[in-house]
Formats: structure tokens, C-alpha cells, sequence
């Protein structure tokens, strides 16, 4: 399909939904790594406005026609995702970075329209968002809607009742039933929204760095040690090792226990993107995007991606272990090589 197509039967779609047109087409200017004007050599740094506390954090809209959702962070940068339902479905994702004028957000950036058929269409597009007061946001790529602040808007409560002091870490009960409670946060941290520390699987001391030399139960596939299929509450468990024995790392098992019977929202709390997890009872856990670590001391992933050991074992491949796998796109469990440095949230017997 031509490009041109492409765009025309764009147009169309959108035109239907209350006579829209589609955001236009804009130049992108690669080499300043921004949709903005690539003037002189040493342009002169723009004098920014302050960024409105109402404004950073999720702000969604949902109706008959639309479902989308805006995260605004201190970095101005914005992303969204979202669905247009009328008149026929089609997803979108933005990636834009914003200024601030006023009340007026300023957006640039990248639109990318799914088109069917493993079609992805790709747009520049500027927007203008309105911020009305702290509850209410309007404009955007589709004038007239009014978006209302998400689970990670920091003006508001970001979690439900869930940790009764800041005397962490404490077991929370998300109303589900099941064997265990959850940790409120990661082996290592003293709050939620922090990430703790990073282990490898099978090691109860953290360290700086996880590189393939020097892992204590194999460096490579040939010559890994088998520590069993489950090592929740054994000598090889971080959690049980550093919070005592009331404290294992989960199961597998329990992970997904965990995922059938709760709710996920990817937001902010305490100025951290992670999942927040609500439990049937309105009980919720965050769990921070932490990311992972490697060779290096950085971790990777940081503030995109949730990565948390499980006790359990990879079955075909035994050099590998499995963990979450959880970011603004959705939740998954996976296996990675248990040299790896994730983070531990630990789970703890419900008492009868």
C-alpha cells in the first residue's frame, strides 16, 4: 500500500469519528533527537516554563468511541496508547516531547497508527492539550475529549489502603484467597517505590555488577549446578536469607495466581512508573520498574520494565530461571539466565 493510501483511508477513519481529521503530517528532525527546528550549531537553550505538578502522572479518557491514555513525566516527555472504537478499531501509540505555556501543553512528536493486516502506519503530529485544574485535561490529538487523572496522577492517592505505617516491609492481603500475602516491597528497599537490591537467582547476597564470570552456579550452560526446582525458603532464597524465615521468594505458581485474580495498572507512585496491583479487597502492592542488571553496574530497563525472580526453575532449560516481566504494554512471566541481577518481592504464609 502507498503512502499516500495510507493516509487517505487515515483521514477517512478518523473524519467519521464527529467529522476528526487526521493529525498531520510533520518533518522530523532526526539529528536533534526531537521534533522541534534544527536551527544554528549552538541554538540557544530555550527558557522553559515550570511543568505544573497537576500535570505529570496518567491521565485517561474513555467513552463510546475512544479508550486512550496520556503518562506525562517530569522529563516532558509524553507517551500514550490507545484505541479508537467508530467507526472502526484502530490502535495508536504517541511518543511525543511537550513544553508548557501557560495551561497549554505543547506536544511533538510520532504517531503510529495500526492499519490492519500487520500494518503500521507512522506519522509526525503536534498537539495541544489544555490542563483545566488538577482533575481535568482536555484536547489532545482529538479535540474535545476530557481525560481525568489515572492511577499514577501524583495529585491524588496513588494506591489504595494497603501498608498501615512506613514501618516496611509489612504482608498484604488482596482479598483473592490463596496460600501466601504479598511483600509491600523488594528485598533491600525501605519503601514501595524504591527497587532494593538486584540478586542473582540462587544468590543471597547482591552485589554491584552480574557478569557471566564469576556466577557461583555455572558460567555457561555446560557446567551449570542444579540447586533444585524450587528453592523458595532454602539456603538459596534471598528473601528467606535476608528477611527471615517467614519470607520466601514466590513460586511460579503463586506469580500467576497473583495475576489471575488481581488488577494491573502500569502508573506512578512516589514519582516511580512500576505496576500497581489491586487485589479484590481494593488491597494493593507496586511494584517498581527496576529493570535488571547485567555487566554492568547500571541497570537496564530502569523505569520501563518490572523484572522480579521467582523460585522456580526454567524445566527445559536449567541454566535459566523464571521471573516477571511486567511494563506499560501489559504482564508476562519469563525465564532469563539466572546470572542475571533481578529484584526479589517476597511473598509470606497466610496464617490460618
Amino acid at each position: 500500500m502507498k503512502h499516500q493510501d495510507i493516509k487517505t483511508m487515515t483521514d477517512m477513519k478518523i473524519q467519521g469519528l464527529r467529522g476528526l481529521r487526521m493529525l498531520a503530517l510533520a518533518a522530523v528532525c532526526v539529528a536533534c533527537g526531537a521534533l522541534s527546528s534544527c536551527g544554528s550549531d549552538e541554538p540557544e537553550e530555550p527558557k522553559l516554563e515550570p511543568i505544573p505538578k497537576a500535570l505529570t502522572g496518567q491521565w485517561t479518557c474513555q467513552n463510546e468511541a475512544v479508550s486512550l491514555t496520556f503518562e506525562f513525566d517530569t522529563y516532558r516527555k509524553c507517551s500514550g496508547w490507545g484505541r479508537i472504537h467508530e467507526p472502526e478499531e484502530h490502535h495508536y501509540e504517541w511518543s511525543y516531547n511537550y513544553s508548557v505555556s501557560g495551561n497549554k501543553i505543547l506536544c511533538k512528536g510520532i504517531v503510529y497508527v495500526d492499519e490492519g493486516m500487520a500494518t503500521r502506519a507512522q506519522y509526525g503530529s503536534e498537539t495541544v492539550f489544555v490542563l483545566e485544574n488538577d482533575s481535568t485535561l482536555t484536547g489532545g490529538p482529538i479535540p474535545g475529549l476530557v481525560y481525568t487523572p489515572g492511577h499514577g496522577h501524583q495529585t491524588g492517592p496513588t494506591a489504595s489502603p494497603g501498608c498501615p505505617d512506613e514501618n516496611h516491609p509489612h504482608a498484604i492481603d488482596l482479598g483473592y484467597g490463596g496460600d501466601v500475602l504479598w511483600a509491600c516491597c523488594n528485598v533491600g528497599a525501605s519503601s514501595p517505590e524504591l527497587a532494593g537490591d538486584y540478586f542473582a537467582w540462587g544468590d543471597v547476597r547482591t552485589r554491584p555488577s552480574f557478569p557471566r564470570i564469576g556466577y557461583k552456579w555455572g558460567e555457561n550452560p555446560q557446567d551449570v549446578k542444579d540447586i533444585g526446582d524450587d528453592i523458595a525458603g532454602t539456603e538459596y532464597d534471598a528473601a528467606t536469607a535476608n528477611w527471615g524465615e517467614e519470607w520466601m521468594m514466590p513460586t511460579l505458581d503463586q506469580l500467576w495466581e497473583l495475576m489471575r485474580n488481581t488488577d494491573w495498572h502500569w502508573t506512578y507512585q512516589g514519582g516511580k512508573q512500576g505496576m500497581l496491583i489491586t487485589g479484590k479487597n481494593g488491597a494493593t502492592i507496586f511494584m517498581p520498574a527496576a529493570g535488571y542488571k547485567g555487566d554492568t553496574e547500571k541497570p537496564m530497563e530502569a523505569g520501563e520494565t518490572v523484572m522480579s525472580w521467582t523460585a522456580t526453575v526454567h524445566k527445559e532449560n536449567r541454566y535459566k530461571a523464571e521471573c516477571t516481566q511486567f511494563n506499560s504494554k501489559g504482564l508476562w512471566y519469563r525465564f532469563v539466565e539466572r546470572r542475571f541481577g533481578l529484584t526479589v518481592r517476597p511473598v509470606c504464609a497466610r496464617t490460618k
